[in-house]
């Protein structure tokens, strides 16, 4: 598997519920700040994905099966 451990320290609920805010409010100021590159970057991505998909599995062969 992928699974790195992490550290997690026991926390309080106050502290963890503390944190979790924080981290959305970092969240959707990253996103609001970098919103125009992450849209550029996805729709390039997805571009070249529907791009891909239309190119033929095997040279030379045109998709029909049969």
């Amino acid at each position: 598997d992928d699974y790195i451990p992490q550290p997690r320290p026991r926390l309080c609920d106050q502290a963890a519920s503390q944190i979790l805010d924080f981290l959305y409010d970092l969240i959707a100021g990253f996103e609001s700040a970098y919103a125009a590159p992450i849209l550029r970057h996805r729709h390039a991505r997805a571009q070249d994905y529907r791009d891909r998909r239309q190119l033929p599995l095997f040279p030379g062969h045109d998709g029909d099966p049969f």
